[in-house]
């Protein structure tokens, strides 16, 4: 039997670098295999592109796909949309860089459109009709909560049947500001953008219903409460041109918010130097601190994230998410004796509510979210209902502690590449 002669102290560090070397292992073999499955569908993808061509195949192709078919009609406007970039012109729309829109026919299945989210990285693609109108937007979140969490088959569940319709979409030389400001307000994640085909734009926007992954689906379906000059993306004469991602507009602003963090701590600086010069009360100081302050992840979360064991199916994962109103449950497990953390929330891009039980102090073991139900379930043609969480979660995630900052917890949200961060508080 081997004997340690570290202290208590040296142990618990060395026991962390071990955590930290296997959490590591483990991401980086997650990203193999997100890899591998990506590399697998867009073979399969260009291989039945190519066939569609070599067939002559036009646009309605998907019309008479059996199910599950190849998805190639939406792979195309892929390639056809890229083409197509609006002008950034300066408090426009297009100076948000849009990621190009990614389409897909409506009539297409749930699984090619999994297929092309996957090959493509995206967590959303704009559906368009026979005309090549923007007719709705599938998101994860819409795949999880309208197809694996209701049962559905998503080798013949057609988009159309799941897609959010309609959605009201956003001029690219409309004004950047009131699209940002739509998309906060209405907690918005994705925003479509389409450009007028005579070459102008209305000057303006609106959000549409179920508008991205983390967004509130209670946007209206009319214009009733738009802004003025708001337009349906079914509108004649437009083509569909981008999409706005709330969340890569805020990580593209990280400097300045930073910058702007680093002035506040300097005024809070210097009213704590004239505190202890008897200069100002301290009062005076907490209401400044209060006012400038950076405030911590702690100050913003009002549930906790819903939970479930590493026994759980994708199924049942699915319609935790959907019953808690969120894109992400944290994957616990029961039956370990050490380092136990009591799962307080998950910080995401745009909110969400959920709850737990605060009684139980269990492990976190991992973290699950709507893109690994497209990209390591559907997309991969795994079984919801027999796929247990433990398989397709990714283990050990980062997390931060209620007394994270904001700023920090976000700096560490875009150097990750994620979109939740688990809050923890350790029992």
């Amino acid at each position: 039997m081997l004997h340690s002669n570290l202290s208590p102290a040296a142990s618990a560090t060395a026991a962390r670098h071990d955590d930290s070397a296997m959490s590591d292992s483990m991401r980086h073999r997650n990203k193999r295999r997100d890899d591998a499955i990506r590399k697998k569908v867009e073979q399969e993808l260009s291989r039945k592109t190519t066939n569609k061509g070599m067939g002559g195949a036009g646009a309605r192709g998907n019309h008479g796909m059996p199910a599950g078919g190849n998805g190639a009609t939406g792979h195309r406007s892929v390639s056809a949309t890229h083409a197509r970039q609006p002008p950034q012109a300066a408090g426009t729309v297009s100076s948000l860089r849009p990621a190009a829109a990614i389409t897909v026919i409506e009539t297409a299945r749930i699984t090619q459109a999994a297929q092309l989210m996957a090959a493509k990285r995206a967590d959303a693609v704009l559906a368009v009709n026979a005309e090549g109108q923007l007719a709705g937007i599938l998101t994860d979140k819409d795949i999880a909560y309208r197809v694996v969490a209701e049962a559905l088959d998503p080798r013949t569940c057609t988009v159309a049947s799941v897609m959010t319709r309609d959605p009201i979409a956003v001029y690219d030389r409309g004004s950047r500001n009131e699209a940002l400001s739509i998309m906060v307000a209405r907690r918005f994640r994705h925003l479509p953008v389409i450009s007028d085909m005579g070459g102008g734009g209305d000057d303006d926007d609106d959000g549409g219903r179920g508008g991205g992954d983390d967004a509130d689906d209670d946007g209206a379906d009319g214009l009733a409460d738009a802004a003025p000059g708001a337009v349906s993306g079914r509108s004649g004469g437009t083509n569909v041109v981008g999409l706005l991602d709330i969340t890569k507009c805020i990580f593209e602003r990280m400097d300045d918010l930073e910058r702007k963090v680093q002035e506040d701590d300097g005024i809070v600086a210097a009213m704590e130097a004239l505190e202890r010069r008897g200069a100002v009360g301290a009062e005076q100081v907490g209401a400044m601190r209060a006012l400038h302050g950076c405030p911590d992840v702690g100050a913003i979360l009002t549930a906790k994230a819903p939970e479930v064991s590493v026994r759980h199916s994708v199924r049942d994962a699915a319609r935790m998410m959907r019953d808690h109103h969120m894109t992400a449950v944290l994957v616990l497990n029961r039956d370990s004796g050490s380092a136990h953390v009591s799962a307080s929330a998950s910080l995401s891009g745009a909110g969400g509510d959920g709850d737990g039980d605060g009684d139980d102090v269990d492990r976190l073991d991992g973290i699950f979210t709507t893109k690994d139900i497209v990209l390591r379930v559907v997309a991969a043609g795994l079984d919801p209902a027999t796929t247990s969480v433990i398989r397709v979660m990714t283990p050990h995630p980062d997390a931060v502690a209620p007394s994270t900052s904001i700023l920090a917890a976000l700096k560490k949200l875009h150097a990750g590449h994620y979109l939740h961060l688990p809050v923890v508080e350790h029992g």
